[in-house]
């Protein structure tokens, strides 16, 4: 039986030390607050009302959903930026960050289970999809959230995000004035919002004479293997929807003896590589630029105004072109 004595006996702690770093988090030191909490959230833990006696205040405990596909996520230098940075800031705060690993409907489950138990002040979803089951559970539940995008839902929620839409549009921009004979966007999978908005402002900003090829569910750290079937000629034109993703790419066609910025030309997204070594040599790399310090300070203000006041966040960052 998953009860208050077991996670203790787990964590290597009292029950009563168990019981405080649920109820009051801020009493308990930042290493075994933590280990516990990873604990609870490991085991679906739901302590009793007694132990708790948390309804009508605040527990200074948020978490943070990745999403289905943790593996694809994990392997962003996106996300591992924006996961240590956003860590350091709650901390720095005395808010306690769960970070909750599970995939498909287990993820369903533990937020489900999270916050019915009112452990939890905010949940933020990451790497929401369309039509995203976690956004319909809280909802179902009213309990409150943070949706890091803005995927179309039958109902009003709470979001922050980068204007993806736009940052498609400047892609497409910036690509044409080399009048390419071609455009290739490279992606991962479609089925999340970000990547659908990208490749639709890029889209948008096209018209039928345009050859444009999109392949998407591409693993950014394997380019190779999804590239194998497509033909690249010179002068062709590459949108590529993260940065590793543009550094495989260019590689590749390096290897092949095209010239860089030459022969092909190609784009990454977040700003996060500013150049990288072929064959020792030096290249730069171009990007869409996403702000992640600014993004960030906009998720903990949202938060905070989400927690204590219920104020409803709607807001769109617009990201950059680097050259």
């Amino acid at each position: 039986m998953i009860n208050m004595k077991y996670i203790a006996k787990k964590a290597g702690v009292s029950p009563s030390t168990v019981s405080r770093a649920i109820s009051n988090p801020n009493m308990v030191n930042e290493k075994t607050r933590n280990k516990i909490l990873k604990i609870v959230d490991e085991y679906n833990f739901i302590p009793s009302s007694n132990a708790r006696a948390l309804k009508g205040k605040n527990t200074n405990i948020i978490l943070f959903s990745f999403g289905d596909d943790i593996n694809s996520i994990v392997k962003s230098k996106f996300y591992q930026v924006l996961l240590g940075k956003i860590q350091e800031k709650y901390e720095q705060n005395n808010y306690n960050l769960i970070m909750s690993l599970h995939v498909k409907q287990s993820e369903i489950n533990s937020i489900k289970k999270l916050n019915s138990a009112n452990i939890i002040d905010l949940t933020i979803l990451a790497s929401p999809e369309k039509k995203d089951k976690r956004i319909f559970e809280l909802n179902k539940l009213e309990k409150k959230y943070l949706v890091l995008g803005n995927p179309k839902m039958d109902f009003d929620f709470n979001y922050i995000d980068f204007d993806n839409n736009y940052g498609g549009k400047l892609a497409f921009k910036y690509l044409k004035k080399f009048n390419p004979k071609k455009y290739l966007i490279l992606g991962m999978k479609k089925n999340y919002d970000v990547i659908s908005k990208r490749i639709d402002g890029f889209l948008s900003e096209s018209n039928k004479d345009d050859n444009i090829e999109v392949i998407t569910e591409i693993d950014p750290k394997n380019v190779k293997k999804y590239l194998k079937n497509t033909k690249i000629e010179k002068n062709t034109a590459i949108f590529c929807l993260c940065d590793e993703m543009a550094v495989e790419t260019s590689k590749i066609l390096l290897e092949k003896n095209f010239l860089f910025d030459k022969d092909f030309f190609c784009l990454g997204y977040d700003g996060l590589i500013d150049t990288f070594e072929y064959k020792n040599k030096e290249y730069k790399m171009k990007s869409i630029y996403q702000n992640i310090d600014l993004y960030i300070q906009n998720i903990y203000d949202a938060s905070i105004d989400i927690i204590n006041e219920n104020k409803k966040v709607n807001k769109l960052i617009y990201p950059e072109m680097i050259l």
